[in-house]
């Protein structure tokens, strides 16, 4: 991981800070939360340089930050001293210790729809997946519903010069006749025909 952050470094400009870690006492300097890891989350650290949260975990950090990812695609230890341009998706955790990992409040305060916005207005195609109680998630992170509706409100119009859609992933054994997703899926396919985007579910 560190080697791919510095080959990075020779092909492009910095356009990002190093961790928010004070050099002198080793402490974050950035409003964050400290997640315990267990012997499995240790372990994924090691092999993947990633962190998925435990059930409990997601849960109660979702109450502060809707946005916070099931799984933090990077993970850099605290005495990482590069920059980080590198990192996948743009935010990481930062590991304290053995078994303690910071998540930092910077990167979920703010962006709820987490580029939701920016796709539905650049014509891009949007992949949405639901849960069993029909909450929507997009790029891993949950988008409230409320949230998920003022996003497709702004999606271009079909005809500017793009061909876009959505596609829906159901869970396993969910149709979109499901009497708790079907509303939900109703309303996203009435937005989407209203725009002229095309919509899939799968």
């Amino acid at each position: 991981m560190k080697a791919l952050a510095c080959s990075l470094l020779l092909v492009l400009p910095v356009f990002a800070d190093g961790i928010p870690v004070d050099r002198e006492t080793g402490e974050l300097t950035a409003e964050h939360v400290m997640v315990t890891l267990d012997a499995n989350q240790r372990e994924e650290i090691v092999v993947l340089g990633s962190l998925t949260l435990r059930p409990e975990q997601w849960s109660r950090l979702r109450k502060q930050w809707p946005s916070v990812p099931k799984r933090v695609a990077t993970v850099l230890p605290k005495d990482w001293n590069d920059c980080t341009c590198g990192v996948e998706g743009g935010s990481y955790a930062i590991q304290c210790s053995e078994d303690r990992v910071a998540l930092l409040k910077f990167f979920y305060e703010d962006a709820e729809d987490d580029g939701l916005v920016d796709a539905c207005e650049s014509g891009e195609s949007v992949g949405l997946t639901m849960d069993a109680r029909g909450q929507f998630y997009f790029g891993g992170k949950l988008i409230r519903y409320p949230v998920l509706l003022a996003a497709l409100e702004r999606m271009k119009p079909r005809g500017e010069g793009h061909d876009a859609s959505i596609a829906i992933d159901l869970p396993l054994g969910a149709t979109k006749d499901t009497v708790a997703l079907r509303g939900r899926v109703a309303a996203v396919s009435a937005k989407a025909e209203a725009a002229g985007w095309d919509l899939w579910i799968y």
